[in-house]
This record gives structure tokens, C-alpha cells and sequence, in this order.
């Protein structure tokens, strides 16, 4: 004879095991470029899309370099509680100018810088869209400008 059991089934709509969450695009804004001082504009912007401090914005300016670290001495500071980010130089942005653009170096710490996915090996242009994970962090960088590198 056939047993019939009370069991209950479930059912998980939208659930994914083993994805990772998509990077929410709506977080990123222009509000970064009204910490300026004066009429500066921004020639760029770094938006952390992923990680601690997730929605905060750095407006990248004419200065020739931006540090990225935890430290309060770094123009780009990822003070949000990820550890992994080393307090000082862990990245540098570099201005090259107009017609070069903007660059990233890995401050050869620890923790690698990635670009994109890959660990970064030499120096690289950074292009529209670009996605740097310092730490646990990730930043898309975003220019102003739609000049390239050479």
C-alpha cells in the first residue's frame, strides 16, 4: 500500500545559488562633483559600486595624481570599514592630460589592484566603465571627456 505524506513544497522564485548580485548602476550620480571647491569641474569620477561605502562618489580633477587608501592623507580615502584597503597609495590615479587621459598604478601592496577582473601587472588607461576592486571595494570609473588613449 501506498503511504501519502503531509509534505510541504517549496517553490524559490528569482532565486539564483550561485550568481553574484548584479552591480546596481542607479547608485552612481553626479552629486561627487559638488564637494568641489570653487568652479573646479571634474574631469572624471570614481562611484563604488560594490563593498563598503557602496553609493559614495570621488570626482577626479586636474590634479596630476589621486592616492587611493584608507588614510586621511589619500585624495580618493576608502574609509568605510574594508580592511583589505591599505591606508596608503594602494592605487594611484594619474592625469595624463587631455590628450592621454587617466591611469591606473598598483601600489604593490598586499592585496592586488584588479582592472576589470584581471590583477594589474604594469601601469593601464582606464576607460569609460572601467571596474577597479581595491580590497574588497569596487569603483567604476567614469571620464568626462570622451577622448582615449593614444
Amino acid at each position: 500500500m501506498e503511504q501519502k505524506t503531509n509534505r510541504v513544497k517549496t517553490r524559490f522564485l528569482n532565486f539564483r545559488f550561485a550568481s553574484k548580485p548584479a552591480i546596481d548602476e542607479s547608485i552612481e550620480n553626479d552629486a561627487c562633483a559638488a564637494d568641489l571647491p570653487g568652479h573646479q569641474k571634474p574631469l572624471g569620477k570614481l562611484a563604488i559600486v560594490e563593498g563598503a561605502g557602496r553609493g559614495k562618489c570621488f570626482a577626479l580633477t586636474h590634479k596630476t595624481a589621486s592616492r587611493i587608501g584608507r588614510g586621511d592623507n589619500q585624495e580618493i580615502q576608502l574609509a568605510f570599514g574594508d580592511n583589505s584597503v591599505s591606508r596608503t597609495s594602494h592605487a594611484t590615479i594619474v592625469y595624463y592630460g587631455e590628450h592621454y587621459g587617466f591611469l591606473i598604478r598598483d601600489g604593490r601592496k598586499a592585496n592586488p589592484v584588479f582592472l576589470n577582473g584581471r590583477a594589474l601587472s604594469q601601469d593601464e588607461y582606464l576607460v569609460n566603465g572601467d571596474l577597479i576592486r581595491v580590497g574588497e571595494t569596487t569603483l567604476r570609473f567614469t571620464a568626462f571627456s570622451n577622448r582615449k588613449p593614444s
